[in-house]
């Protein structure tokens, strides 16, 4: 009897360890496929691929030992209510700029929004973002176009997306 409990015991401790071996060399999902999970950001997704960001923002969205990335994702509709010519007429350039604005330079859950100083470096070189209102109804402002944040799409480090409800605009 004390053969078998034992044999149980080590059986049970031997499971627990492969299973937490395997959970540790499972890499963190990449923000490309989060969003493609999310079913609202095709534009964004497209955007990302046209303008070669998709390998700097997985890259940034996976590196464990990084300072993290937090993205704040116009959703299709955000993108919808910019009239097509204007975005058809828009550079690869003046589209990565917009695209890097939508990006913080670290990670950083939901709670920790309306606390940090502002304003809050972007992954655009040179340009800032606003954090502003209340823990529940938060806001990201460019300082051309404020917007709702929508709750949160994903946040565990070092990746965090939060939905907008328009594209923010240097």
């Amino acid at each position: 009897m004390a053969s078998y409990l034992l044999y149980s015991l080590l059986s049970l401790l031997l499971l627990l360890l492969q299973a937490s071996a395997l959970h540790a060399t499972i890499a963190p999902p990449d923000a490309v496929n989060i969003l493609t999970h999310g079913k609202k950001f095709t534009m964004l997704i497209n955007l990302l691929n046209a303008t070669s960001l998709v390998p700097t923002v997985n890259s940034l969205s996976t590196n464990t030992k990084g300072p993290g990335i937090t993205i704040f994702a116009p959703t299709d509709s955000a993108f919808g209510k910019i009239p097509a010519a204007v975005l058809s007429n828009l550079t690869t350039v003046q589209n990565k700029q917009i695209l890097l604005l939508h990006g913080l330079t670290k990670y950083y859950n939901f709670a920790q929004l309306p606390k940090l100083a502002n304003p809050i470096s972007t992954l655009a070189a040179g340009k800032t973002l606003k954090i502003t209102g209340k823990p529940k109804r938060l806001f990201v402002c460019s300082g051309k176009v404020t917007t709702a944040v929508k709750g949160v799409l994903y946040q565990r480090f070092p990746l965090s997306i939060f939905p907008i409800a328009d594209v923010l605009l240097p």
